[in-house]
């Protein structure tokens, strides 16, 4: 999973994704259900995103600035 994660730097989001709406990002030439980890404002469409954890099967993810 670690391995994993540390690719996971080059996500970026198709949809707007919150910690309250489930949305997609694609990486790796795969799309995946994602959300921001709580407190975090919600990330607009075409936004790098770093995966932070995995909860199930969907990614929780931060923007990276």
């Amino acid at each position: 999973t670690y391995y994993l994660l540390a690719r996971m730097d080059g996500a970026r989001t198709l949809e707007e994704i919150s910690h309250e709406s489930l949305g997609l990002i694609r990486f790796d030439d795969a799309n995946w259900t994602a959300r921001t980890k709580d407190g975090i404002d919600p990330i607009p469409p075409d936004t790098r995103v770093r995966v932070i954890s995995i909860a199930g099967a969907t990614a929780i993810v931060e923007p990276i600035e």
